[in-house]
């Protein structure tokens, strides 16, 4: 009896063993990472292509005939009878021949001026050519238009870097009516055979040079006088211009459109 007793003793913990689940280890926790989580950027204002940059074209003027043109009053090849003061002096020489006047400045800071006796004209529109020669910084040459004498009338500068200058001269005094100013729409061959343009019409004066409407300015002083032209040396050289192919045409101004009167805001 008592080893029946063990004998189900035994059995029984042999029983309850089998029974006991298995015990499975448990995955380490996994431990957090310092390094923070990466998140997709937002691109609020995306980068668009970048337009290539047309090249701004340079501004040329466009040619404009002056206004009122009525027949011709004068054109002077320069090859027949003289009107012109020409001769040898201290400053220089003025020759005339083989169709151009010559001024010829040999002495450092002297000029020459020369006047044609007839005729004389009050609303014109007068065309020259000029080339220079021998020509350097602060030498000058030009025009002389509604002159009475070569200490007064109006006179029309250029120099050799292209620029122009109007004055007034009354009684030998020079009177300032539009500064020196760079001559626009013109190429650089264009300053060795400078065709210079002036239009007169009661007060009001305009520079053309090639055609090309440079300046417009106004001045009540003279209205009428003879042509002329002019050549200074500005420094311790001569300069030498030759001036070609004159022509001298009526300003009728009852065609002129009158200009527009502007009236001030309030």
């Amino acid at each position: 009896m008592k080893h029946f007793f063990l004998a189900v003793l035994l059995l029984s913990a042999l029983v309850l063993s089998g029974c006991t689940p298995e015990t499975v280890p448990l995955e380490p926790t996994p431990t957090p990472s310092l390094e923070p989580t990466r998140t997709a950027t937002i691109e609020w204002f995306p980068a668009t292509p970048t337009s290539t940059r047309i090249p701004t074209q340079a501004f040329t003027p466009t040619p404009e005939l002056p206004m009122g043109l009525g027949g011709v009053l004068l054109q002077d090849d320069f090859t027949g009878e003289s009107f012109w003061q020409t001769g040898v002096t201290n400053a220089g020489n003025i020759l005339l021949g083989e169709g151009t006047l010559n001024l010829s400045v040999q002495q450092p800071r002297s000029s020459l001026t020369s006047l044609r006796s007839v005729p004389e004209v009050g609303d014109f529109y007068l065309q020259i050519t000029a080339s220079p020669g021998l020509c350097a910084p602060g030498d000058q040459y030009g025009i002389y238009f509604r002159a009475v004498s070569p200490w007064n009338g109006y006179r029309l500068l250029a120099d050799c870097a292209g620029q122009v200058r109007l004055e007034r001269i009354k009684d030998s005094a020079v009177i300032l009516i539009q500064d020196w100013t760079p001559l626009v729409g013109l190429q650089p061959l264009d300053f060795f055979h400078l065709q210079l343009g002036i239009w007169a019409a009661g007060t009001d004066i305009r520079l053309y040079a090639r055609d090309i409407l440079q300046f417009t300015a106004h001045d009540p002083v003279f209205t009428s006088g003879r042509v002329g032209v002019f050549a200074r040396a500005g420094g311790e050289t001569g300069v030498s211009v030759s001036f070609t192919h004159l022509v001298v045409t009526e300003v009728d101004r009852s065609v002129i459109p009158p200009t527009p009167t502007v009236t001030p805001a309030e």
